[in-house]
């Protein structure tokens, strides 16, 4: 077993804890110190609320394409009912 095998093993033994509904959670390992990355918390949350901005614009964009979807098919046709479709032609005569 290689060098790496070997830590990655250990690690998931001294690791490894067991939750009240049977599953299994190991901690992440870390090749650095966390307190290395510094002010990289700041950054992250400016990105983060980036992304929640456009989020929450697709979504209300897509709540709109909803209503006009449903606004769309209360003015069509039940299945029930008759409809005609009558075609348009255009006359090439003057």
């Amino acid at each position: 077993m290689t060098t790496e095998k070997q830590v990655c093993k250990q690690h998931v033994i001294t690791q490894k804890t067991q939750q009240d509904d049977g599953g299994s959670v190991v901690r992440l390992p870390t090749k650095m110190d966390p307190k290395q990355l510094g002010t990289s918390r700041l950054a992250a949350e400016r990105i983060l609320h980036i992304f929640e901005g456009r989020l929450e614009q697709k979504l209300k964009d897509h709540k709109e394409v909803q209503v006009t979807r449903s606004q769309l098919s209360s003015e069509l046709p039940r299945r029930d009912e008759t409809c005609y479709c009558v075609p348009i032609v255009q006359s090439s005569r003057k």
